[in-house]
């Protein structure tokens, strides 16, 4: 999500093409677990999801998910088989699927 608000044209694209049955938000919590300063935005953000597709959203705790993407991304670029330098979007994308892997764990907050 982004300052000005979610990019709707795009998130319409993708939910149209991929058809899910439903979808995934990460909630941005503190480090002991309390709610983060961006919680209620994301929260909010997963209720406009909800309205806009009539799809049942779940929301995954996101905490560490973007220090163990960038991890995992160094550590590929340190072992070889990442050749490109590890920049933020790479971080965000691998951070998605950690956020995602942890639902299909079955992780729920």
């Amino acid at each position: 999500m982004l300052a000005r608000g979610p990019e709707w044209g795009a998130i319409d694209r993708e939910v149209r093409e991929l058809t899910p049955r439903w979808l995934v938000v990460g909630i941005p919590y503190n480090a002991e677990g309390s709610p983060g300063r961006l919680t209620a935005a994301a929260r909010r953000f997963g209720s406009a999801l909800r309205e806009r597709y009539g799809l049942e959203v779940e929301y995954v705790d996101e905490r560490w998910s973007s220090l163990e993407a960038g991890a995992a991304l160094k550590r590929g670029r340190a072992e070889g088989s990442r050749t490109r330098r590890v920049r933020r979007e790479h971080v965000d994308s691998a951070a998605a699927a950690v956020i995602l892997e942890r639902w299909l764990a079955g992780e729920r907050t």
